[in-house]
């Protein structure tokens, strides 16, 4: 079974492109690096509350689970570097939802 990359991990990856290889796009190089770092950190702290709540890393699995991962929602805030788009986690709980 292939795991996929979690959000958060994928944005690691953009951010160690970007430092072994410079700018990518026309866009301001600071600019750029703190979107990606701050985008990097809300995607953690929004999959280490998923985490914590559910008691579990993604792709454990217990006998008596409180809830489930289920995928991600795009999300975003503003700031004055421009738009930062991440990842929401979605998380059902109990049955039949």
């Amino acid at each position: 079974m292939s795991q996929r990359i979690a959000p958060s991990e994928r944005i690691e990856q953009e951010m160690s492109v970007f430092l072994r290889e410079g700018i990518t796009s026309s866009e301001q190089p600071l600019s750029q690096f703190l979107r990606l770092a701050v985008q990097g950190m809300v995607q953690q702290a929004l999959e280490q509350e998923v985490t914590d709540y559910l008691g579990r890393e993604r792709y454990e699995r217990q006998p008596e689970a409180s809830g489930y991962r289920n995928g991600y929602k795009p999300g975003r805030i503003r700031s004055a570097e421009g738009e930062i788009a991440f990842d929401v986690p979605q998380v059902l709980t109990g049955m039949g939802q």
